[in-house]
């Protein structure tokens, strides 16, 4: 009963966040429809044939939902058909926030104009910021493309070296491969999985961690775009925790299929590796509404003497001030997918504690978050936050 009563709550909230996204997406096609339609000099039917393919365009989610299956996230459609939805969405949105702004800048003119001389600015002036909302149609395409292109690129190696204190002696020199947010669906394959694990293994890590949201889609679907993970290599192994998207696609079945992939599973738990490293690893938040191990950090780290070096995986960077209190030395994260567009990683901060991309100090302890090392289908555009593989070398001060 209980069981049946967190997978209603998770449902609930996953409904209740679709419900955001649809109101947001008819803002979305409200404001462009407002700002370019609406002043065109046409009859009254050829703007609400107009309207039609802009309420599409914004309502892409809702749509590839409605085609796609039950799972929001996962969306059971070809790809030829998601990445030419995605490019039309992405073109939509960059044109929303650049109405937005152009929107700020009009208001600002109008105000200086009626302060300067008391009446409302010439049509003429309003005819001029209608032409470049215009102008802005064409530029928001032409970036969505090449994000598009870059968020469909193999991730850039990101090298960097810490020192700590307590690192043990042992450890000095460690080399660390951190993967997150795969995304394996209709788009993120096997053939690109693959390539993630050879750039990964090619780095020759001591150890090498996965951050979660591996994959969007159920077991029987998607099971086979994760297989490459098998070929990941590291001195000391290969450990992960899972992340939202996990439980959102059924982690009871998954959990036993990236454990056969050869990932160790830290839920609430760690290891001590050879080198003296206390490695923990949390679940994550998601979990609550399906019946599974909320994150636990004082579970994780139950047994780890006093002043160990500990270095923790939590799929969410907004659990780093509990780990700090704590005593971890290092927590990894990922999820947030370094903000994915310049401008868009501050509304993505402000979902994760502040926490968007790169290095942190958070209550003398480190955070790294990780830009991501693929992207997810709903948006799989990145324009200035690129996808990465991080390698992380230990040294001792």
């Amino acid at each position: 009963m209980m069981l049946s009563y967190r997978n209603l709550f998770g449902q609930v909230k996953g409904r209740g966040l679709m419900l955001i996204m649809a109101v947001y997406s008819l803002l979305m096609a409200a404001l462009i429809w407002d700002r370019i339609i609406l002043p065109l000099k046409v009859r009254r039917v050829w703007k609400i044939l107009l309207a039609l393919p802009i309420v599409a365009a914004c309502c892409k989610n809702q749509i590839t939902h409605l085609l796609g299956g039950p799972m929001f996230f996962a969306p059971d459609l070809p790809g030829w058909f998601l990445l030419p939805a995605a490019w039309i969405y992405a073109s939509a949105f960059l044109l929303f926030f650049g109405l937005v702004f152009l929107e700020v800048v009009r208001l600002t003119a109008n105000l200086i104009c009626f302060c300067r001389d008391h009446r409302k600015p010439p049509e003429e002036y309003r005819r001029l910021f209608w032409k470049i909302s215009l102008g802005l149609i064409p530029l928001a395409a032409l970036l969505a493309a090449f994000g598009l292109y870059r968020g469909m690129a193999d991730p850039a190696i990101r090298e960097m070296t810490m020192q700590f204190e307590n690192l043990p002696k042992t450890a000095d020199g460690c080399r660390i491969a951190v993967l997150a947010d795969l995304h394996a669906d209709r788009i993120t394959t096997a053939p690109k999985i693959r390539r993630i694990a050879d750039l990964a293994n090619s780095l020759n890590p001591d150890l090498t961690v996965l951050l979660g949201d591996y994959v969007d889609g159920k077991v029987p679907a998607r099971g086979q775009e994760l297989l490459p993970l098998k070929s990941l290599k590291a001195k000391y192994g290969v450990y992960a925790i899972p992340g939202n998207h996990e439980y959102y696609s059924g982690w009871h079945e998954w959990r036993p299929f990236l454990s056969s992939c050869g990932l160790k599973m830290l839920e609430n738990l760690h290891v001590r590796l050879p080198n003296g490293i206390y490695l923990a690893g949390v679940s994550d938040p998601a979990a609550r509404g399906f019946g599974e191990p909320v994150p636990d950090i004082a579970k994780a780290l139950h047994g780890i003497p006093q002043g160990s070096f500990i270095l923790l995986l939590a799929h969410r960077p907004g659990q780093a001030h509990a780990a700090a209190q704590k005593g971890v030395t290092m927590q990894l994260s990922g999820h947030t997918h370094g903000g994915m567009v310049y401008g868009l990683d501050w509304f993505v901060g402000r979902f994760n504690g502040g926490y968007v991309s790169g290095m942190y100090e958070v209550g003398g302890m480190k955070l790294y978050v990780s830009n991501g090392s693929s992207i997810w289908n709903g948006f799989p555009i990145r324009l200035g936050h690129e996808s990465e593989i991080t390698l992380i070398t230990l040294k001792s001060k």
